[in-house]
């Protein structure tokens, strides 16, 4: 569904704001999403490709300039709303670049961490799609690997042995983050692809030269792991301007999405024990 897109990145771009806060306003996309104007937040604080892994991601608050935990505490206990709510210092801006979870024992508590940043400071955090986040197909259908890391961290929250935990357990949590209220589900809300902080583009992916040709991104072998700026999926015609192009590519993401809401690729998951599966049926 998201192939067009690849491989984070910023890169500093140039354009009139004025039309764009106008027009960005007029394709239901909530200005604050994926770009800002505040004259405020000359400090921006940047983290990308945790995946879960919480313990990457507390070291990174340690060293933050930007952000901070609420609540002093040895960063494995925490597990409560309380300890897990973090405070983004005055005059700062917070972007996570991207690929939110699937590797490591923390992907439950880094994705609530995230939207509720969000959803607090909604102006100044920005969160970004990345390939993992956007590969619905790895999300629901490849819990290989992460079946038995949400089983630890699911023992880990309730402070209780993995082996109490059961594969039912697990694939219920794995099914409930992907409907709506959902952690996974409501980060892929709050997400975009490409944002905007007064002349500097954050994305998830290389950005290529405007030098590079359409046709050379498209059958490279960097078709999967960059993008070009103006390059829109399905469009030979690259669009020229910067902000105008953030706007219409956050645009394609979410009508993707709003798709996958209407019509998911899955509608059961196998219990197997000692492993997970999920069952692709198709929807007619």
């Amino acid at each position: 569904m998201f192939g067009w897109l690849g491989g984070c990145c910023c890169e500093e771009v140039t354009g009139s704001t004025d039309d764009f806060k106008r027009d960005i306003e007029q394709v239901s996309l909530f200005p604050e999403n994926c770009v800002s104007f505040d004259p405020q937040g000359q400090n921006v604080t940047y983290a990308s490709d945790v995946d879960g892994r919480w313990e990457y991601f507390c070291n990174f608050v340690d060293h933050s300039k930007g952000l901070r935990f609420r609540v002093e505490l040895d960063h494995s206990e925490r597990r409560s709303l309380r300890e897990l709510d973090l405070e983004l210092e005055e005059g700062w801006h917070f972007v996570y670049g991207g690929d939110a979870c699937c590797k490591g024992q923390g992907t439950l508590r880094f994705l609530e961490t995230m939207v509720r940043l969000k959803k607090r400071w909604p102006g100044r955090v920005h969160l970004l799609l990345g390939i993992r986040d956007l590969n619905l197909t790895q999300w629901t259908g490849e819990f290989e690997g992460d079946f038995e890391t949400r089983r630890t961290e699911l023992a880990h929250l309730a402070g209780v042995d993995p082996e109490q935990v059961t594969d039912e357990e697990v694939a219920k949590s794995c099914e409930d983050c992907l409907k709506p209220g959902g952690w996974t589900y409501e980060y892929m809300q709050l997400a975009q692809l490409a944002i905007l902080l007064g002349d500097t583009l954050f994305i998830h992916g290389e950005i290529l030269s405007g030098n590079v040709g359409v046709e050379e991104v498209r059958a490279g072998v960097k078709h999967q792991e960059a993008v070009r700026t103006g390059l829109l999926p399905e469009d030979d015609d690259p669009e020229d301007d910067v902000q105008d192009w953030v706007i219409r590519l956050n645009t394609e993401v979410r009508s993707q999405i709003r798709q996958w809401e209407l019509v998911p690729a899955w509608d059961s998951m196998d219990k197997l024990r000692g492993a997970s599966s999920v069952r692709q049926d198709k929807v007619q």
